[in-house]
């Protein structure tokens, strides 16, 4: 009798620390995983700002965004009227485009990021930096402070003011920007748009690129 009820309780201890076993290895490595991937991107200026919602972002975007990068491909440019021609100019933006050569050079650190773009021969530099609770963009007098923001594995920019030349602009006056990065068919992908209060697009640029990484340290 004592035999007979020891065996189903034998057997159903070791279902239970079976079942209970295998949740736990399951368990550690998920978030091994999760440490391991963490520990292999260096920290820089985009994921200390982003955080883990950097690693929710497309593995194209991922690898644009650590180390020292390449991304090379095509672009398309447009501008507005002559008001918004003159503005480009000034700036030193890129000229207007059906399609041309674009290679960007990206190198990322913990306190900054340096993001060197030629539009076949134009070139148009930026730098960024985590400035309080925004990322900074410096693009030559024109600061750009806004939010990094992971939505659906793409990256979105959102600006919540600039300055030029140390000048807070107002809203009346200040660009309407709108900037996105994902990945398509294994490609980076890109899209710039910025408009300004009765002017109107100022100037456009999308394309597509391949991601080379150079040193990812």
């Amino acid at each position: 009798m004592v035999a007979e009820f020891i065996v189903p309780l034998t057997q159903s201890l070791q279902s239970k620390i079976k079942k209970y076993t295998n949740k736990y290895l399951l368990f550690v490595l998920k978030h091994d995983y999760i440490l391991t991937k963490t520990m292999t991107i260096q920290t820089n200026v985009l994921t200390s700002y982003m955080g883990d919602a950097f690693f929710r972002l497309a593995p194209k975007l991922q690898q644009a965004h650590v180390g020292h990068v390449c991304l090379r491909g095509w672009a398309t440019v447009e501008r507005g009227n002559w008001l918004a021609h003159l503005i480009c100019n000034v700036m030193r933006f890129p000229k207007a485009s059906q399609r041309c050569e674009l290679k960007v050079e990206c190198k990322h650190s913990k306190t900054r990021m340096e993001w060197k773009r030629n539009f076949a021969g134009v070139k148009m530099e930026s730098y960024f930096e985590i400035k309080k609770d925004f990322l900074l963009e410096k693009l030559g007098m024109l600061k750009i402070y806004f939010n990094a923001i992971e939505e659906n594995t793409s990256l979105h920019y959102k600006p919540v003011f600039m300055t030029y030349f140390g000048l807070r602009l107002p809203k009346f006056i200040s660009p309407l920007v709108i900037a996105y990065e994902s990945e398509v068919d294994d490609k980076y992908r890109f899209f710039v748009d910025v408009k300004m209060p009765l002017i109107g697009r100022v100037i456009a640029y999308n394309g597509e690129l391949d991601v080379i990484t150079l040193f990812d340290g």
